[in-house]
């Protein structure tokens, strides 16, 4: 089991996993060029500002369970292809009408809303593609990968969330903005948990202490970003706030302060998980304060 030094800085690690990613990135889109407005587009989405950090959450629990970085590498940037074009996608006009993504214009700004939609397209499908051809990998291995990636982000998971988000189905309360916010944002966050400890695997009980925490840190993760969206500002956000005001998220429910109080609970449920898990989570551990003390 991977020792994790105490005193390793999780900055640094966050920023070996954002050089990684990127550098594996860029080739991959080298090698997707076809149309060069399409391409330009892809590489817009995918660069300028991303903290990579759901590939983070992948590559710390790869350690936990002795995954060598390069096992992990094409799941990992699969799930920031779905990751960015979600993004690409929640921007249009027709969604959340955002005009800015990380401190620049969004995507459909810069170019248009048909070269977004097919952005958000190609980069969607390049991430099953970039699984499926893994090499280091066995047939097993990508396929329960696949099917793993398939559940968290489509009809049952983040596509799922974001469409109770704009078509709610039950009057607004907790419960349902919970499960809403559980479905956009959790599940890809858990299926970033999951990933190394399928690879790696790790019993069906680890993986589902995986996919808990996922949840959970989802919560605590979106909650965050809510108040984010009251308290910060738009220069340490990167895009607009106050653009939530009206929605369905548990801040406008519940109010600021009951809103912390919340994530308080949510955060001692998250630690008691990583406690069953080798190593007890390892660098996950870390990362739960440095979400709650982000800026943006």
């Amino acid at each position: 089991m991977t020792q994790i030094p105490e005193s390793y800085n999780l900055q640094h690690y966050l920023y070996e996993v954002q050089q990684r990613v990127e550098q594996h990135l860029a080739v991959l889109l080298k090698d997707a060029r076809c149309h060069e407005k399409l391409d330009r587009a892809m590489t817009y989405a995918l660069t300028g500002g991303g903290k990579r950090f759901r590939p983070f959450l992948t590559y710390a629990v790869a350690d936990i369970y002795d995954v060598p970085h390069e096992e992990a590498d094409s799941v990992a940037c699969a799930i920031e292809l779905i990751h960015c074009y979600s993004l690409v996608h929640d921007d249009l006009p027709s969604l959340d009408n955002s005009e800015l993504r990380r401190g620049k214009p969004s995507t459909w700004k810069q170019f248009d809303i048909p070269t977004a939609i097919l952005t958000g397209d190609t980069l969607l499908t390049l991430a099953f593609q970039v699984v499926a051809q893994d090499a280091y990998l066995g047939t097993m291995t990508r396929s329960a990968l696949i099917l793993m990636l398939t559940q968290e982000s489509g009809a049952r998971g983040m596509a799922a969330g974001q469409m109770f988000d704009l078509f709610p189905t039950q009057p607004t309360n907790m419960e349902a903005i919970l499960e809403m916010q559980k479905l956009k944002t959790g599940c890809l966050i858990a299926a970033s948990c999951q990933a190394s400890a399928i690879i790696a695997g790790a019993s069906a009980s680890e993986v589902n202490f995986l996919k808990q925490f996922g949840h959970l840190f989802g919560l605590i993760f979106q909650i965050t970003d809510d108040l984010l969206d009251i308290e910060g500002t738009a220069d340490s956000m990167g895009k607009p706030i106050a653009q939530d005001a009206g929605k369905n998220n548990l801040v406008n429910l519940l109010g600021v302060a009951e809103s912390k109080e919340f994530l308080v609970k949510l955060v001692g449920e998250a630690m008691q998980l990583l406690e069953q898990l080798p190593h007890k989570g390892g660098m996950l551990q870390a990362v739960i304060p440095w979400v709650l003390n982000r800026k943006n």
